[in-house]
């Protein structure tokens, strides 16, 4: 990752903290030129909280304005888990 540009994507970002853990981790070991995050919905706070990690640039499609928020799930229609077999088959078809 030396040199690079870095996308962190995720499903969403509750709380932001497997997120925050990465970018310290690429921040501090990696040399990365710049540490982008893509996620499609968090709350206010989570965002404020990931702006403080001195990320280059956060892409968020989604912040609640209610204090409803209870999970990621509640955003999804389909939130089903997929396998980590089903995420090999996806980078090897995305490769070939």
């Amino acid at each position: 990752m030396k040199g690079k540009t870095v996308i962190l994507a995720d499903d969403g970002a509750a709380t932001g903290a497997t997120i925050i853990v990465a970018v310290r981790y690429i921040q501090t070991n990696k040399n990365s030129r710049k540490v982008l995050i893509a996620i499609p919905i968090s709350p206010k706070g989570t965002i404020n909280s990931l702006k403080k990690e001195v990320v280059d640039q956060i892409e968020v499609i989604t912040s609640p304005k209610n204090r409803n928020f209870a999970s990621i799930e509640q955003y999804y229609q389909n939130f089903d888990q997929i396998t980590d077999e089903q995420v090999i088959d996806i980078l090897q078809n995305r490769l070939e």
